[in-house]
């Protein structure tokens, strides 16, 4: 389980910057670099989902072992998900569904 919850790493990481090319407004990416945003946080929201409905399906009757898990996973996933998410969360990748591609927010993982 801990395997999977390392592959969500490699969403989280900086986007080079040679790949984020704005109009002419600096708050607003080229199609193609809001392409690869897109992908970066569609593609976490998934693996994220997906993760996380096999974790509540399991069962740890042990709730000291259950609260460390969650720790765990909290401590390693949270602060490098909460600065890919605060750097790019704001930059409009999206004109219609932003919403959608940040609905998961460092609150709410």
């Amino acid at each position: 389980v801990a395997c999977g919850w390392d592959d969500l790493m490699e969403y989280m990481t900086p986007v080079q910057e040679s790949e984020l090319q704005f109009k002419s407004r600096k708050n607003e990416l080229m199609l193609e670099s809001g392409r690869v945003l897109k992908r970066r946080f569609e593609s976490f929201n998934s693996e994220f989902d997906e993760l996380h409905a096999a974790e509540r399906a399991l069962s740890v009757p042990d709730s000291t072992l259950r609260a460390e898990l969650r720790k765990t996973i909290s401590e390693k996933l949270v602060p490098p998900w909460s600065e890919f998410y605060y750097k790019y969360a704001v930059i409009q990748f999206s004109k219609k569904h932003m919403d959608q591609y940040t609905r998961l927010s460092p609150t709410v993982v």
